[in-house]
């Protein structure tokens, strides 16, 4: 193997192979050997047919075969030789294979990892924001959440239904004369913007006690047709009323009582609380980590990641500011972010080996079921194209294991809890969110370093 220098740009090294005719020879006899004993044909024993017919049978499989073997023999001979840690998979362009007479060339671009800092993290001293939720809190949320819940009362024993307010009806469908599963009880609202659909407009000015036969166009069934109506028996009409946030109110929710539906709710909130707080503090924690973490990187993942956070803001852009903003102009704005992005993820993934944390099979799993859950993804399918998809794989495995390996970094540290309202936890988290926009990342970093100055000077006290 001759090896040469070709482009060095920072971490990203190039380098020419030559693999001579010499060692290539070797290797593929070795491949037509193995051919050669299975063998046969007329004429001939298994393993006695003669080389020259072998190799018109397999001479240009045992050559691929062979120079897949070189190659990647060579290539990892090249980066030993040189003492390069790759930090992603070589790439391999080969520019002469020819047959086994013949060198093969080929070039050799990798990205080699960068010597990384060692981290002090004794100095972080955040505090680990917990959620103060009063009565008053829970109360206001379900005030504001049902504010415009529709609640009914009876309207009347004569009182017409009318658009805007409710019956109360027992519904049961009929095709070709015969009755489908009946609904009893049901409420029915008559919403306005509804008003041209067939029950609705068939129930107003029904009243109570009233039977009303609501012809739809017929359906098909195996080429014939069948005749549809719905027959709704009035028990109420209903007039609608102010929300009272009481126990018949929680019922209309499913709730066995007011009392069941608060609960609820403050388990809610706690939970999105304490995902918020965490939130937060992990931020601050890969701030600090940041401070700390100023070296090169390859520029090809920095470049990777760019395109990445590019076609995100691009997707949520409108039209307008589409035409409004240049490639370059974006490219500007999240280069630091990228390079950022890239640095954590190489310190997390360090940390993460040397605690040795994975990803297990089942919590790779559990996320699978939730993202088809959540964007109504068949999970075979989507099984599937993990499958076929590295790429893929890895979008789910990375944020997961870096998720852990923050996790791991807390249980690690001895945080002080400070108890905040719900409002200035919300404040500080869309502040903490917001601080991914490139103009106010350099404010966040700025007072972040500010943060990290005074924790320092304190623990060298």
């Amino acid at each position: 193997m001759k090896l040469s220098a070709v482009k060095t740009e920072g971490l990203s090294k190039e380098f020419k192979v030559v693999i001579p005719a010499s060692d290539i020879k070797p290797v593929f006899e070795a491949k037509l050997a193995a051919y050669a004993k299975n063998f046969s044909m007329p004429g001939f024993r298994k393993g006695k047919v003669p080389a020259q017919q072998v190799k018109a049978r397999y001479g240009y499989r045992a050559f691929q075969e062979a120079a897949e073997t070189l190659i990647e023999k060579t290539q990892r001979k090249a980066l030993e030789q040189e003492k390069i840690k790759a930090l992603t998979t070589p790439k391999i362009s080969v520019s002469k294979l020819e047959d086994e007479n013949s060198d093969i060339e080929y070039t050799l671009a990798v990205d080699m990892m960068p010597e990384l800092p060692t981290l002090d993290l004794k100095g972080f001293t955040s505090e680990k924001m917990v959620a103060d939720i009063t009565d008053k809190d829970i109360q206001s949320l379900i005030e504001e959440q049902f504010k415009d819940f529709p609640m009914y009362k009876n309207a009347g024993a004569k009182a017409k239904a009318a658009l805007g307010g409710a019956v109360r009806a027992d519904v049961v469908f009929h095709i070709d004369g015969k009755a489908q599963k009946p609904t009893k009880g049901a409420r029915i609202e008559l919403v306005e913007a509804q008003k041209e659909e067939k029950i609705v407009a068939g129930l107003i000015g029904a009243v109570a006690g009233e039977e009303k036969t609501i012809e739809f166009d017929p359906i098909e069934e195996k080429g014939k047709k069948k005749k549809v109506e719905c027959l709704v028996s009035v028990s109420e009409v209903l007039e609608k009323t102010a929300v009272k946030f009481d126990d018949d109110f929680a019922k209309e929710l499913g709730f066995e009582s007011y009392a069941a539906l608060k609960e609820q709710t403050l388990k809610n909130v706690q939970s999105g609380a304490e995902s918020k707080a965490r939130a937060c503090l992990k931020r601050e924690l890969l701030d600090y980590i940041d401070m700390q973490a100023t070296f090169e990187v390859p520029s090809s993942m920095v470049n990777a990641e760019l395109e990445s956070i590019l076609r995100q803001v691009k997707s949520e852009l409108t039209e307008t500011e589409k035409k409004e903003t240049s490639d370059e102009d974006l490219k500007d704005e999240y280069l630091s972010i990228a390079n950022r992005r890239v640095r954590l993820g190489l310190l997390l993934s360090e940390i993460g080996n040397n605690k040795t944390i994975k990803v297990s099979n089942q919590e790779l799993s559990q996320e699978v079921y939730r993202i088809a859950s959540q964007t109504g993804t068949d999970v075979k399918k989507l099984v599937d194209y993990i499958q076929k998809n590295p790429s893929a794989l890895n979008s789910i495995q990375a944020p997961l294991f870096e998720e852990k390996v923050v996790d791991a970094l807390l249980a690690d540290m001895k945080l002080a809890e400070k108890k905040v309202s719900l409002k200035d936890l919300d404040k500080h988290y869309d502040e903490v969110l917001s601080s991914d926009m490139p103009e106010k990342d350099k404010k966040k970093a700025a007072s972040t370093e500010k943060k990290a100055t005074k924790s320092k000077a304190a623990a060298k006290k």
